[in-house]
């Protein structure tokens, strides 16, 4: 199966409380600290070839990064490594922000 597009709209319409699935924040730590989308876990881009580990195989997947250029590539990487139900999410964290949708930080 191919890395799936999901804008913000589909996200908050399937995924946000309505199943168990993986967010993962794929920016450095610094960018995920100054603002984040409620309950990411952050596996930056640079350190995740080590840390496929924390990833679960058994549930969808949702990537996310600052516009959505690094949640792609990672995306591709995980639907290479055999993962399947994978979603990139369209215009990361900016697209998220500027709908004044819930953050968190810090």
């Amino acid at each position: 199966m191919a890395l799936q597009d999901l804008t913000i709209e589909e996200y908050n319409q399937d995924f946000d409380g309505k199943q168990e699935y993986q967010l993962i924040d794929v920016r450095e730590i610094e960018e995920w600290e100054d603002v984040r989308l409620p309950n990411t876990v952050n596996i930056p881009m640079s350190e995740f070839q080590l840390r496929m580990d924390e990833v679960s195989d058994e549930l969808p997947i949702v990537v996310v990064c600052r516009s959505g250029g690094r949640s792609q590539q990672v995306g591709d990487f995980l639907v290479a490594s055999g993962y399947d139900n994978v979603y990139n999410l369209l215009e990361g964290t900016m697209g998220w922000v500027r709908r004044n949708l819930p953050t968190e930080q810090g």
